[in-house]
């Protein structure tokens, strides 16, 4: 997606030519990310209980900018809770609205998109959703068009495909499309 964003290799593009160098950061794992955590907070001569740091794990995640996030409202708040849900309500929010950016480009598909990311929020196949979003319509959808839908959101990286599965690629996906507020009338 960035690199058709972006427009690396098109001529025209003001990019064209010019070096880059991709810089990866993955997900760190749960003991990775609980040092992340503890080594900011150590940084700034904080200390906080164990228990909070798995908490902040367990509800945000690996992601290093989800982290980095929930570290600055920790020092904002002093409060684990405040700070915790202050990162997951800001986290939802840009999500969401990444979310609208990707679907503005995809007009009149954007019930199919909230159909897939409602269906797929706690991992399914490519068969749940052909059934999910032929029982929301009421007609068949042709299999090419569905696996273009999965590979948008893959290409976007809203979803993961591991395996057969599709998933959302963090929990922070996850909680923004479990939530029915998100969801409007979709």
């Amino acid at each position: 997606m960035v690199y058709r964003f972006l427009k690396l290799n098109d001529a025209g593009s003001p990019l064209f030519g010019r070096a880059f160098v991709n810089v990866t950061v993955p997900p760190f794992p749960r003991d990775k990310a609980i040092e992340f955590l503890r080594r900011g907070f150590e940084e700034v001569g904080v200390r906080v209980k164990d228990d909070e740091l798995e908490d902040a794990y367990s509800n945000l995640g690996g992601i290093p900018g989800w982290l980095t996030y929930y570290g600055f409202n920790y020092l904002q708040e002093r409060d684990h809770r405040k700070a915790l849900d202050k990162t997951i309500s800001l986290g939802i929010s840009l999500i969401m609205e990444e979310f609208r950016n990707f679907l503005s480009i995809r007009r009149g598909a954007e019930s199919r998109y909230y159909a897939i990311m409602r269906v797929c929020v706690k991992g399914c196949r490519w068969s749940d959703v052909k059934r999910a979003i032929e029982a929301k319509e009421g007609v068949e959808i042709d299999d090419k068009r569905l696996s273009e839908l999965l590979q948008n959101l893959t290409d976007a990286s809203f979803l993961i495909k591991e395996n057969d599965e599709y998933k959302p690629v963090d929990i922070m996906i996850s909680k923004a499309f479990e939530s029915p507020i998100n969801m409007g009338s979709y």
